[in-house]
């Protein structure tokens, strides 16, 4: 006969995953990922879980005789008189190894679903812990040359010139997010690592919600600490777009005031007048409007995006390529560009240009970034 599994084995087997189910889930959502040494300690217990729960005692009586190539067990009435003579042996029973692994392995699951169940109830918890590294998604920019500036605009558009855009790029599809920006602030608590003589903080989000909205309340060198750290986990040369190449991105190869035309009209952007649920309320998701002929999105409206230059008040002498410009201007003050979920129609046109303190940070800015290319600096 099999004795039955008795009830203290029965719920060691639930319990003993679900213990190493959520101690799995808190290093998973601490670490952002599961250490090799808690993958390699969950195999040998569930080894030695498995061989000791396949465990049965088979006990044979004295008088037994094989019948064949098996063991037939012979109940007489001396052995059921006498227990005495019974013999019990230890043996593998194979037939249910499976359920009982089974039943160890969903404990475990359950204990890590258990985990991040709590984890995702908390506000403060960010999603990305899971182990997904969230990079701005990449848009190619073709090569070619355009106009820049504008004869209808304000003096420091002028004069307008001929910039050639020598060689293609890649410039972020939209603002940069809190996910992607929350994440490396994250990475460099982690790291304690710390830029200039501020600690990297994450920014304030009005309370208007983080994830897919682009991230607000950063300074140019905010921005500068973030293309840092994303040339080092990429591997490549990323940084904030020049002047430059930020208009040329924006026209995606028109001549109109906005990419969609020379009037503004209902919903193609987030501005105060722009007809869009978010006007002048707060900022939108990234990605909300039709992107321009080259898949840019939020390009006008939203919130204002850093460049890479330095400010100058006209284009006297201006570079005739995609180089920044930061000689002989004022370098305190940085160029911004695209206008702002508050700002008017009027300050969101593709050639329109504001200055600000590169240390300024305001819930109206913002940034997207470049890479592949080295940065030219006049």
């Amino acid at each position: 006969m099999i004795e039955k599994q008795t009830i203290s084995n029965i719920f060691l087997l639930p319990v003993l995953g679900l213990i190493a189910g959520v101690g799995s889930g808190f290093l998973l959502l601490h670490d952002g990922t599961l250490p090799v040494w808690v993958t390699i300690v969950l195999a040998i217990l569930l080894a030695l879980v498995a061989w000791w729960q396949t465990g049965c005692i088979n006990t044979h009586l004295v008088g037994a005789s094989p019948a064949g190539d098996s063991l037939v067990t012979t109940t007489t009435t001396a052995a059921r008189e006498s227990p005495a003579r019974q013999a019990p042996t230890r043996t593998r029973c194979w037939k249910y190894w499976l359920v009982r692994l089974g039943v160890f392995l969903l404990a475990v699951m359950v204990g890590i679903t258990g985990q991040v169940a709590w984890w995702w109830a908390q506000d403060d918890q960010p999603w990305w812990r899971l182990g997904f590294v969230p990079l701005p998604t990449m848009v190619e920019i073709p090569a070619g040359e355009f106009q820049m500036g504008s004869e209808n605009g304000d003096s420091d558009e002028k004069p307008i010139h001929t910039v050639t855009i020598k060689q293609p790029f890649r410039m972020s599809q939209h603002e940069i997010t809190f996910a992607e920006y929350d994440y490396y602030v994250w990475l460099m608590k982690q790291n304690e690592v710390e830029f200039s003589d501020d600690k990297v903080e994450f920014p304030d989000d009005e309370k208007w919600g983080r994830d897919t909205r682009p991230v607000i309340n950063v300074s140019w060198d905010d921005a500068q600490g973030y293309v840092n750290w994303l040339s080092k986990e990429t591997g490549e040369s990323c940084r904030l777009p020049t002047e430059a190449e930020w208009e040329y991105a924006a026209r995606a190869g028109t001549t109109t005031d906005y990419f969609w035309g020379d009037d503004v009209g209902k919903n193609n952007a987030n501005c105060a007048d722009c007809g869009s649920e978010w006007d002048r309320k707060q900022t939108a998701p990234v990605g909300s409007f039709k992107p321009n002929q080259w898949g840019l999105q939020d390009m006008h409206g939203n919130v204002w995006e850093w460049t890479q230059d330095c400010w100058h008040d006209n284009y006297t002498d201006a570079p005739k390529d995609s180089t920044a410009w930061e000689s002989n201007g004022d370098c305190g003050r940085r160029v911004v560009r695209g206008g702002a979920w508050y700002y008017y129609s009027s300050d969101l046109y593709s050639s329109g240009r504001f200055d600000l303190e590169r240390d300024y940070r305001d819930s109206i800015i913002g940034f997207r970034v470049v890479c592949g290319l080295p940065l030219p600096v006049r």
